[in-house]
């Protein structure tokens, strides 16, 4: 027996999926899933982006970094860990408020830190 199939027979529940696989967010066993989802904005004068870290729980942005050319490797990776240490201080729908779609989530978040990016 597996062990799945086995937390099943004794009671312990399913993994929470659904029939349509994750979904965004599932529990597991109290344990929270979360959907990472990046949302890139191009700036109009081409040299400069802007990279959402969101997370699917409905939807949550978690931060958001500007990102200048040339950009360099290390960049990149301090982006990357800050966004790791940032999950693992707090959860992303505990830091901030969550909402049904992507474009609403940051929408609320650029008024909350009045991002201007153009």
């Amino acid at each position: 027996m597996t062990w799945l199939a086995a937390r099943r027979a004794s009671g312990c529940g399913s993994l929470g999926l659904g029939s349509s696989g994750l979904g965004g967010i599932a529990a597991v066993f109290d344990v929270m899933l979360y959907e990472r989802v990046d949302v890139c904005r191009r700036l109009r004068d081409r040299s400069e982006a802007v990279v959402y870290r969101c997370w699917r729980t409905h939807y949550v942005v978690q931060s958001a970094d500007r990102i200048r050319l040339p950009v360099t490797a290390s960049e990149l990776m301090d982006h990357g860990l800050r966004r790791w240490e940032l999950f693992r201080e707090e959860a992303p729908d505990e830091r901030s408020a969550s909402f049904p779609t992507l474009e609403g989530a940051i929408q609320a978040f650029d008024e909350e830190f009045e991002n201007v990016w153009d």
